[in-house]
């Protein structure tokens, strides 16, 4: 997936998984300027995207994605 979004769209990604347990983090997080917060799911209350909302508040040179859909989605705009 991470090549391609460089080619698509001339940009560095790195694909952060889900996980039920605590991983150990390694990879390196390329420089993009603004940076991509892509969240990709279920539109819904029980997801948190409202939270990841509120939380754009506080993130300099972020811009936030949604992909998908859900009760929610007429409610967020990309």
């Amino acid at each position: 997936m991470p090549n391609g979004f460089r080619k698509k769209y001339g940009i560095s990604a790195v694909v952060v998984q889900n996980a039920p347990r605590r991983l150990d983090f390694s990879g390196e997080i390329p420089e993009n300027d603004p940076k991509i917060l892509l969240y990709q799911g279920a539109i819904n209350p029980f997801r948190g995207i409202d939270k990841v909302i509120l939380a754009m508040h506080h993130m300099d040179h972020v811009k936030l994605k949604i992909a998908g859909d859900g009760p929610r989605k007429k409610n967020t705009k990309n």
